[in-house]
């Protein structure tokens, strides 16, 4: 995966992500022509969205073997973030996957800043003073698994769909 191995140091890229919600460092930190980062319908440069109308749709051009990763931010967080885990784009027999992926989106903590509760902290991005603040943590990137926040379903609906 190339955002990020489960159990190691987040990249800075990431971890800019995880606590700002910005993609401008970890997009030139993938391989090749792996990143890109996407605007929402309705705007004109990459950023946050917001519900209930908020969505993001973008196409990419998939060969057998491809798969895909994608992050967000998890705003209401220090440094949490969803992500969509190399994913194959492909069965084995290299026919396009489709249909709801939201099942496999999980939520992760970069390991990079101090957790506060949910939605209060004071260097939680709708809250922080600044990007980039708050009490450095020097943990790794795992998995969270406290309810309901390790539901992904509660936030993020992701579909794949192939075109013809």
């Amino acid at each position: 995966n190339p955002l990020f191995t489960p159990g190691q140091k987040a990249s800075n890229g990431l971890e800019t992500l995880a606590e700002d919600g910005s993609p401008a460092d970890l997009v030139p930190m993938l391989p090749g022509d792996a990143g890109a980062a996407v605007v929402g319908r309705g705007a004109s440069v990459a950023g946050p969205i917001f519900p209930p109308d908020g969505n993001y749709s973008f196409e990419i051009t998939a060969s057998p073997g491809d798969h895909l990763s994608l992050a967000t931010m998890l705003v209401q967080s220090n440094d949490w973030f969803y992500t969509l885990h190399n994913q194959p784009l492909f069965d084995a027999a290299g026919d396009p996957i489709e249909g709801n992926f939201t099942h496999v989106v999980e939520l992760y903590d970069a390991g990079t800043e101090v957790d506060e509760p949910i939605g209060f902290g004071a260097n939680q991005a709708p809250r922080q003073a600044g990007l980039n603040t708050g009490p450095a943590e020097g943990g790794t990137v795992q998995k969270v698994t406290q309810m309901p926040y390790g539901d992904a379903a509660t936030v993020v609906h992701l579909t794949i769909t192939p075109l013809p």
